[in-house]
Protein backbone atom coordinates (compact mmCIF):
# COMPACT_ATOMS: atom_id res chain seq x y z
CA UNK A 1 0.00 0.00 0.00
CA UNK A 2 1.33 3.43 -0.99
CA UNK A 3 2.28 5.80 1.84
CA UNK A 4 -0.26 8.58 2.54
CA UNK A 5 2.27 11.20 1.46
CA UNK A 6 2.58 9.60 -1.99
CA UNK A 7 -1.20 9.41 -2.36
CA UNK A 8 -1.56 13.06 -1.33
CA UNK A 9 1.16 14.11 -3.77
CA UNK A 10 -0.50 12.22 -6.63
CA UNK A 11 -3.88 13.74 -5.80
CA UNK A 12 -2.39 17.24 -5.68
CA UNK A 13 -0.10 17.08 -8.70
CA UNK A 14 -0.60 13.83 -10.59
CA UNK A 15 -4.38 13.99 -11.07
CA UNK A 16 -4.40 17.54 -12.52
CA UNK A 17 -1.46 16.72 -14.80
CA UNK A 18 -3.11 13.47 -15.92
CA UNK A 19 -6.41 15.29 -16.59
CA UNK A 20 -4.60 18.01 -18.53
CA UNK A 21 -2.81 15.36 -20.60
CA UNK A 22 -6.12 13.67 -21.44
CA UNK A 23 -7.42 16.99 -22.75
CA UNK A 24 -4.31 18.16 -24.59
CA UNK A 25 -3.06 14.96 -26.24
CA UNK A 26 -6.09 14.56 -28.59
CA UNK A 27 -5.73 18.26 -29.44
CA UNK A 28 -2.05 18.46 -30.30
CA UNK A 29 -3.09 20.36 -33.42
CA UNK A 30 -4.08 23.33 -31.27
CA UNK A 31 -0.86 23.06 -29.29
CA UNK A 32 1.16 23.13 -32.51
CA UNK A 33 -0.90 26.02 -33.89
CA UNK A 34 -0.08 28.14 -30.84
CA UNK A 35 3.64 27.55 -31.28
CA UNK A 36 4.06 27.92 -35.05
CA UNK A 37 4.83 31.09 -36.96
CA UNK A 38 2.31 30.22 -39.67
CA UNK A 39 -0.27 27.68 -38.52
CA UNK A 40 -3.21 25.85 -40.06
CA UNK A 41 -6.03 24.75 -37.77
CA UNK A 42 -6.92 21.05 -38.05
CA UNK A 43 -10.69 21.80 -37.98
CA UNK A 44 -13.00 24.69 -38.96
CA UNK A 45 -12.66 27.58 -36.52
CA UNK A 46 -16.44 27.70 -36.18
CA UNK A 47 -16.51 24.07 -35.05
CA UNK A 48 -14.27 24.40 -32.00
CA UNK A 49 -16.07 22.67 -29.14
CA UNK A 50 -15.95 23.00 -25.36
CA UNK A 51 -12.86 20.79 -25.06
CA UNK A 52 -11.07 22.88 -27.69
CA UNK A 53 -11.88 26.05 -25.76
CA UNK A 54 -10.70 24.42 -22.53
CA UNK A 55 -7.48 23.47 -24.33
CA UNK A 56 -6.95 27.09 -25.39
CA UNK A 57 -7.54 28.24 -21.80
CA UNK A 58 -4.98 25.71 -20.54
CA UNK A 59 -2.51 26.90 -23.16
CA UNK A 60 -3.07 30.49 -21.98
CA UNK A 61 -2.34 29.36 -18.42
CA UNK A 62 0.77 27.56 -19.71
CA UNK A 63 1.92 30.76 -21.41
CA UNK A 64 1.37 32.66 -18.15
CA UNK A 65 3.45 30.06 -16.30
CA UNK A 66 6.22 30.44 -18.88
CA UNK A 67 6.24 34.17 -18.16
CA UNK A 68 6.56 33.54 -14.42
CA UNK A 69 9.62 31.39 -15.06
CA UNK A 70 11.10 33.83 -17.59
CA UNK A 71 10.61 31.53 -20.59
CA UNK A 72 8.59 33.89 -22.82
CA UNK A 73 10.27 36.04 -25.50
CA UNK A 74 10.90 39.66 -24.45
CA UNK A 75 8.84 42.58 -25.71
CA UNK A 76 11.32 44.44 -27.91
CA UNK A 77 11.05 48.25 -28.38
CA UNK A 78 10.98 49.45 -31.98
CA UNK A 79 13.86 51.44 -33.45
CA UNK A 80 11.94 54.73 -33.22
CA UNK A 81 11.08 54.08 -29.55
CA UNK A 82 7.38 54.75 -30.22
CA UNK A 83 6.25 51.15 -29.96
CA UNK A 84 7.25 47.52 -30.13
CA UNK A 85 8.38 45.05 -32.77
CA UNK A 86 6.10 42.01 -32.85
CA UNK A 87 6.83 38.71 -34.62
CA UNK A 88 4.91 38.05 -37.85
CA UNK A 89 2.40 35.33 -36.98
CA UNK A 90 -0.59 33.96 -38.88
CA UNK A 91 -3.20 31.24 -38.65
CA UNK A 92 -5.43 29.88 -41.40
CA UNK A 93 -8.61 27.86 -41.07
CA UNK A 94 -11.82 26.94 -42.82
CA UNK A 95 -15.23 28.23 -41.79
CA UNK A 96 -18.32 26.03 -41.65
CA UNK A 97 -21.71 27.76 -41.26
CA UNK A 98 -25.13 26.17 -40.81
CA UNK A 99 -28.58 27.07 -39.43
CA UNK A 100 -27.46 26.40 -35.86
CA UNK A 101 -24.90 29.19 -36.19
CA UNK A 102 -27.61 31.53 -37.44
CA UNK A 103 -29.79 30.58 -34.48
CA UNK A 104 -26.98 31.24 -32.01
CA UNK A 105 -26.46 34.68 -33.52
CA UNK A 106 -30.19 35.44 -33.45
CA UNK A 107 -30.47 34.25 -29.85
CA UNK A 108 -27.67 36.56 -28.76
CA UNK A 109 -28.74 39.63 -30.71
CA UNK A 110 -32.55 39.38 -30.74
CA UNK A 111 -34.03 39.08 -27.23
CA UNK A 112 -37.31 37.73 -28.63
CA UNK A 113 -35.82 34.99 -30.78
CA UNK A 114 -35.98 31.35 -29.79
CA UNK A 115 -32.90 29.27 -29.20
CA UNK A 116 -32.33 26.22 -31.37
CA UNK A 117 -30.62 23.29 -29.76
CA UNK A 118 -29.95 21.09 -32.75
CA UNK A 119 -30.32 20.77 -36.49
CA UNK A 120 -33.18 18.38 -36.02
CA UNK A 121 -35.13 20.76 -33.83
CA UNK A 122 -34.56 23.68 -36.22
CA UNK A 123 -35.86 21.63 -39.13
CA UNK A 124 -38.85 20.08 -37.37
CA UNK A 125 -39.98 23.21 -35.55
CA UNK A 126 -40.55 26.17 -37.89
CA UNK A 127 -40.76 28.54 -34.94
CA UNK A 128 -37.12 27.77 -34.04
CA UNK A 129 -35.72 28.33 -37.54
CA UNK A 130 -33.53 31.38 -38.22
CA UNK A 131 -35.56 34.54 -38.70
CA UNK A 132 -35.31 36.21 -42.11
CA UNK A 133 -35.89 39.56 -40.38
CA UNK A 134 -32.45 39.54 -38.75
CA UNK A 135 -29.66 41.45 -40.49
CA UNK A 136 -26.70 39.31 -39.36
CA UNK A 137 -24.03 41.58 -40.83
CA UNK A 138 -21.74 40.68 -37.90
CA UNK A 139 -22.32 36.92 -38.06
CA UNK A 140 -19.00 36.09 -39.73
CA UNK A 141 -17.13 38.48 -37.43
CA UNK A 142 -18.43 36.48 -34.47
CA UNK A 143 -17.62 33.09 -35.97
CA UNK A 144 -13.99 33.90 -36.81
CA UNK A 145 -13.30 35.47 -33.40
CA UNK A 146 -11.49 32.38 -31.94
CA UNK A 147 -8.59 33.07 -34.30
CA UNK A 148 -7.86 36.17 -32.23
CA UNK A 149 -7.54 34.07 -29.08
CA UNK A 150 -5.35 31.53 -30.87
CA UNK A 151 -2.97 34.24 -32.11
CA UNK A 152 -2.80 35.84 -28.65
CA UNK A 153 -2.04 32.42 -27.17
CA UNK A 154 0.88 31.87 -29.54
CA UNK A 155 3.99 31.26 -27.44
CA UNK A 156 6.11 33.35 -29.84
CA UNK A 157 4.06 36.47 -29.05
CA UNK A 158 5.42 38.36 -25.99
CA UNK A 159 1.93 39.43 -24.87
CA UNK A 160 -0.37 37.73 -22.35
CA UNK A 161 -3.97 37.09 -23.50
CA UNK A 162 -5.61 37.39 -20.04
CA UNK A 163 -6.85 40.94 -19.56
CA UNK A 164 -6.29 42.01 -23.18
CA UNK A 165 -9.28 43.91 -24.58
CA UNK A 166 -10.56 44.68 -28.07
CA UNK A 167 -10.64 48.50 -28.31
CA UNK A 168 -11.84 49.09 -31.86
CA UNK A 169 -12.75 47.26 -35.07
CA UNK A 170 -13.08 48.03 -38.75
CA UNK A 171 -15.36 45.65 -40.65
CA UNK A 172 -15.31 45.75 -44.46
CA UNK A 173 -18.27 44.05 -46.13
CA UNK A 174 -17.07 43.46 -49.71
CA UNK A 175 -19.99 41.12 -50.39
CA UNK A 176 -22.67 42.13 -47.84
CA UNK A 177 -25.21 39.58 -49.03
CA UNK A 178 -22.75 36.71 -48.58
CA UNK A 179 -21.88 37.99 -45.10
CA UNK A 180 -25.52 38.20 -44.01
CA UNK A 181 -26.85 35.06 -45.73
CA UNK A 182 -23.87 32.72 -46.17
CA UNK A 183 -25.91 29.51 -46.14
CA UNK A 184 -28.03 30.75 -49.05
CA UNK A 185 -25.46 32.65 -51.12
CA UNK A 186 -22.24 30.64 -50.83
CA UNK A 187 -21.46 27.35 -52.57
CA UNK A 188 -21.74 24.60 -49.90
CA UNK A 189 -19.44 22.26 -51.83
CA UNK A 190 -16.48 24.65 -51.58
CA UNK A 191 -15.04 25.65 -48.23
CA UNK A 192 -14.81 29.14 -46.80
CA UNK A 193 -11.22 30.10 -45.99
CA UNK A 194 -10.32 32.54 -43.23
CA UNK A 195 -6.89 33.83 -42.26
CA UNK A 196 -5.69 36.04 -39.41
CA UNK A 197 -2.32 37.70 -38.94
CA UNK A 198 -0.46 39.84 -36.44
CA UNK A 199 2.88 41.60 -36.23
CA UNK A 200 5.64 42.00 -38.78
CA UNK A 201 7.53 45.11 -39.97
CA UNK A 202 4.36 46.85 -41.25
CA UNK A 203 2.18 45.99 -38.25
CA UNK A 204 4.04 46.97 -35.09
CA UNK A 205 2.60 47.46 -31.64
CA UNK A 206 2.09 51.08 -30.53
CA UNK A 207 2.98 52.35 -27.07
CA UNK A 208 -0.15 53.91 -25.59
CA UNK A 209 -0.79 55.30 -22.13
CA UNK A 210 -2.07 52.05 -20.65
CA UNK A 211 0.21 49.60 -22.45
CA UNK A 212 0.55 48.30 -26.00
CA UNK A 213 -2.04 48.49 -28.77
CA UNK A 214 -1.69 46.33 -31.86
CA UNK A 215 -3.83 45.15 -34.76
CA UNK A 216 -5.01 41.74 -35.91
CA UNK A 217 -6.02 41.46 -39.57
CA UNK A 218 -8.67 38.99 -40.78
CA UNK A 219 -9.68 38.02 -44.32
CA UNK A 220 -12.47 35.68 -45.43
CA UNK A 221 -12.54 34.18 -48.93
CA UNK A 222 -15.46 32.18 -50.35
CA UNK A 223 -17.14 31.03 -53.55
CA UNK A 224 -20.62 32.26 -54.41
CA UNK A 225 -23.11 29.84 -55.96
CA UNK A 226 -22.65 29.90 -59.73
CA UNK A 227 -19.20 31.51 -59.65
CA UNK A 228 -16.05 29.74 -60.82
CA UNK A 229 -13.45 31.35 -58.53
CA UNK A 230 -13.54 32.45 -54.87
CA UNK A 231 -13.36 36.10 -53.85
CA UNK A 232 -12.71 37.97 -50.62
CA UNK A 233 -16.12 38.73 -49.08
CA UNK A 234 -15.12 40.18 -45.69
CA UNK A 235 -12.19 41.86 -43.95
CA UNK A 236 -11.66 42.93 -40.37
CA UNK A 237 -8.98 44.87 -38.55
CA UNK A 238 -9.24 44.52 -34.78
CA UNK A 239 -7.20 46.63 -32.37
CA UNK A 240 -6.23 44.99 -29.08
CA UNK A 241 -4.99 46.72 -25.93
CA UNK A 242 -2.75 44.79 -23.54
CA UNK A 243 -1.88 46.47 -20.25
CA UNK A 244 1.76 47.00 -19.31
CA UNK A 245 3.49 48.36 -16.21
CA UNK A 246 4.03 52.13 -16.48
CA UNK A 247 7.82 51.75 -16.36
CA UNK A 248 7.90 49.43 -19.40
CA UNK A 249 10.29 50.75 -22.05
CA UNK A 250 9.69 52.68 -24.19
CA UNK A 251 7.74 55.00 -21.92
CA UNK A 252 4.52 56.52 -23.24
CA UNK A 253 4.92 59.91 -24.93
CA UNK A 254 1.87 62.05 -25.66
CA UNK A 255 2.18 63.04 -29.32
CA UNK A 256 -1.50 63.90 -29.81
CA UNK A 257 -0.67 67.36 -31.15
CA UNK A 258 1.11 65.89 -34.17
CA UNK A 259 -0.09 62.32 -34.68
CA UNK A 260 -3.11 60.19 -33.87
CA UNK A 261 -2.95 58.59 -30.45
CA UNK A 262 -5.00 55.55 -29.51
CA UNK A 263 -6.96 55.73 -32.74
CA UNK A 264 -8.21 59.32 -32.37
CA UNK A 265 -6.78 62.14 -34.51
CA UNK A 266 -7.59 65.81 -34.80
CA UNK A 267 -9.86 65.23 -37.79
CA UNK A 268 -11.82 62.55 -35.92
CA UNK A 269 -12.23 64.82 -32.93
CA UNK A 270 -13.59 67.58 -35.18
CA UNK A 271 -16.09 65.13 -36.70
CA UNK A 272 -17.27 64.15 -33.24
CA UNK A 273 -17.90 67.80 -32.33
CA UNK A 274 -20.13 68.29 -35.37
CA UNK A 275 -22.15 65.10 -34.95
CA UNK A 276 -25.76 65.74 -33.97
CA UNK A 277 -27.07 62.71 -32.13
CA UNK A 278 -30.76 61.83 -31.91
CA UNK A 279 -32.49 59.08 -29.95
CA UNK A 280 -33.26 56.05 -32.13
CA UNK A 281 -36.99 56.20 -31.42
CA UNK A 282 -36.35 55.36 -27.76
CA UNK A 283 -34.68 52.01 -28.52
CA UNK A 284 -32.68 50.43 -25.67
CA UNK A 285 -29.70 48.08 -25.94
CA UNK A 286 -30.28 45.81 -22.95
CA UNK A 287 -27.58 43.41 -21.76
CA UNK A 288 -28.23 41.13 -18.80
CA UNK A 289 -25.86 39.08 -16.69
CA UNK A 290 -26.25 36.09 -19.03
CA UNK A 291 -25.55 38.11 -22.17
CA UNK A 292 -21.81 37.18 -22.39
CA UNK A 293 -22.68 33.48 -22.25
CA UNK A 294 -25.06 33.83 -25.22
CA UNK A 295 -22.50 35.71 -27.32
CA UNK A 296 -19.69 33.35 -26.29
CA UNK A 297 -21.77 30.43 -27.62
CA UNK A 298 -21.20 31.97 -31.05
CA UNK A 299 -17.76 33.59 -30.82
CA UNK A 300 -16.13 31.25 -28.25
CA UNK A 301 -14.70 34.21 -26.30
CA UNK A 302 -14.69 33.05 -22.67
CA UNK A 303 -12.31 35.73 -21.44
CA UNK A 304 -12.77 35.88 -17.63
CA UNK A 305 -13.53 39.62 -17.76
CA UNK A 306 -16.77 38.64 -19.54
CA UNK A 307 -17.57 35.48 -17.60
CA UNK A 308 -16.87 36.34 -13.96
CA UNK A 309 -17.45 39.49 -11.91
CA UNK A 310 -14.73 38.43 -9.45
CA UNK A 311 -12.11 37.85 -12.14
CA UNK A 312 -13.12 41.03 -13.98
CA UNK A 313 -12.43 43.00 -10.78
CA UNK A 314 -9.05 41.28 -10.54
CA UNK A 315 -8.19 42.85 -13.90
CA UNK A 316 -9.30 46.30 -12.76
CA UNK A 317 -12.87 46.43 -14.07
CA UNK A 318 -15.85 47.38 -11.86
CA UNK A 319 -17.52 44.04 -12.63
CA UNK A 320 -18.29 41.57 -15.40
CA UNK A 321 -18.36 43.43 -18.73
CA UNK A 322 -20.17 42.80 -21.99
CA UNK A 323 -18.46 41.82 -25.24
CA UNK A 324 -18.14 45.01 -27.27
CA UNK A 325 -19.11 43.35 -30.54
CA UNK A 326 -22.18 41.87 -28.86
CA UNK A 327 -23.46 45.33 -27.89
CA UNK A 328 -22.67 46.55 -31.41
CA UNK A 329 -24.50 43.62 -33.03
CA UNK A 330 -27.60 44.27 -30.91
CA UNK A 331 -27.54 47.95 -31.84
CA UNK A 332 -27.18 47.11 -35.54
CA UNK A 333 -30.10 44.68 -35.38
CA UNK A 334 -32.31 47.33 -33.77
CA UNK A 335 -31.54 49.79 -36.57
CA UNK A 336 -31.76 47.21 -39.36
CA UNK A 337 -35.29 46.07 -38.49
CA UNK A 338 -36.75 49.36 -39.67
CA UNK A 339 -34.23 52.07 -40.62
CA UNK A 340 -36.95 54.53 -41.65
CA UNK A 341 -38.45 54.37 -38.15
CA UNK A 342 -35.31 54.30 -36.04
CA UNK A 343 -33.09 56.67 -38.00
CA UNK A 344 -35.04 59.87 -37.44
CA UNK A 345 -32.63 62.80 -38.08
CA UNK A 346 -33.91 63.03 -41.66
CA UNK A 347 -35.09 61.17 -44.71
CA UNK A 348 -31.65 61.26 -46.29
CA UNK A 349 -30.07 59.54 -43.29
CA UNK A 350 -32.76 56.85 -43.23
CA UNK A 351 -32.30 56.24 -46.94
CA UNK A 352 -28.56 55.80 -46.48
CA UNK A 353 -29.11 53.40 -43.58
CA UNK A 354 -31.55 51.34 -45.64
CA UNK A 355 -29.06 51.30 -48.53
CA UNK A 356 -26.27 49.98 -46.31
CA UNK A 357 -28.34 47.50 -44.30
CA UNK A 358 -30.83 46.21 -46.86
CA UNK A 359 -30.92 45.16 -50.51
CA UNK A 360 -30.84 48.06 -52.98
CA UNK A 361 -33.29 48.61 -55.84
CA UNK A 362 -31.16 46.88 -58.49
CA UNK A 363 -30.95 43.69 -56.41
CA UNK A 364 -27.33 44.17 -55.36
CA UNK A 365 -26.11 45.11 -51.93
CA UNK A 366 -23.77 48.02 -51.34
CA UNK A 367 -20.20 47.23 -50.18
CA UNK A 368 -19.59 49.15 -46.97
CA UNK A 369 -17.33 49.75 -43.99
CA UNK A 370 -18.36 49.69 -40.33
CA UNK A 371 -15.93 51.34 -37.90
CA UNK A 372 -16.49 50.99 -34.15
CA UNK A 373 -14.66 52.40 -31.14
CA UNK A 374 -15.24 51.00 -27.67
CA UNK A 375 -15.03 53.98 -25.30
CA UNK A 376 -16.00 52.51 -21.91
CA UNK A 377 -16.61 49.01 -20.55
CA UNK A 378 -20.27 48.07 -20.33
CA UNK A 379 -20.61 46.66 -16.82
CA UNK A 380 -23.47 44.17 -16.51
CA UNK A 381 -26.37 44.30 -16.18
CA UNK A 382 -26.77 47.34 -18.39
CA UNK A 383 -29.49 49.30 -20.19
CA UNK A 384 -28.01 51.69 -22.73
CA UNK A 385 -29.70 54.21 -24.96
CA UNK A 386 -29.29 53.92 -28.73
CA UNK A 387 -28.66 57.14 -30.67
CA UNK A 388 -28.10 57.77 -34.37
CA UNK A 389 -26.70 60.56 -36.51
CA UNK A 390 -26.07 61.55 -40.11
CA UNK A 391 -22.48 61.37 -41.41
CA UNK A 392 -20.96 61.76 -44.85
CA UNK A 393 -21.65 58.67 -46.94
CA UNK A 394 -23.71 56.85 -44.31
CA UNK A 395 -24.91 57.01 -40.74
CA UNK A 396 -23.51 56.74 -37.23
CA UNK A 397 -24.77 55.09 -34.07
CA UNK A 398 -23.71 55.03 -30.46
CA UNK A 399 -24.83 53.48 -27.18
CA UNK A 400 -24.85 55.75 -24.14
CA UNK A 401 -25.65 55.65 -20.45
CA UNK A 402 -25.97 58.72 -18.24
CA UNK A 403 -24.84 60.82 -21.22
CA UNK A 404 -21.54 58.90 -21.44
CA UNK A 405 -20.54 57.09 -24.63
CA UNK A 406 -19.76 53.39 -24.36
CA UNK A 407 -19.33 52.70 -28.07
CA UNK A 408 -19.55 54.77 -31.23
CA UNK A 409 -19.79 53.42 -34.75
CA UNK A 410 -19.88 54.80 -38.26
CA UNK A 411 -21.27 52.86 -41.23
CA UNK A 412 -20.40 54.25 -44.65
CA UNK A 413 -20.43 53.25 -48.28
CA UNK A 414 -17.14 51.75 -49.47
Amino acid sequence: MAPPAVVAAFATVGVPLFTTALILVPRLGLYKATGAQHAVLPKPVSRLDGRDILTIILLIVLKLAQKVFGLTPPLEPSADRLGFDLPALSVTSTLAIDDDDLLRFDTATSPGSKKGTSKASSKSDPSSSPSAENNRSLLIAGLINPLMSILLTNRNLPIQPFGAVNTRNTFTFLDPEACRNPTQVLDPTRGITVSASIGGPSNRGRRVKRGIEFEIHFEVEALRRGDTSPTVIFKQVGAVLAFLPRNTQPLFRDLSSTVAVEGVGEEDEEDDKETEWTSADGEIVELGMRAPKKWAALCKDYNPIHMSSILARAFGFPGKIAHGNHALARAVELVARDPTRVVTPGLTTADKAALLLLRSDDGKETPSVLEVNFKRPMVLPSRLGLEVADVKGGFALRVVKNEKEHLTAKWTKL
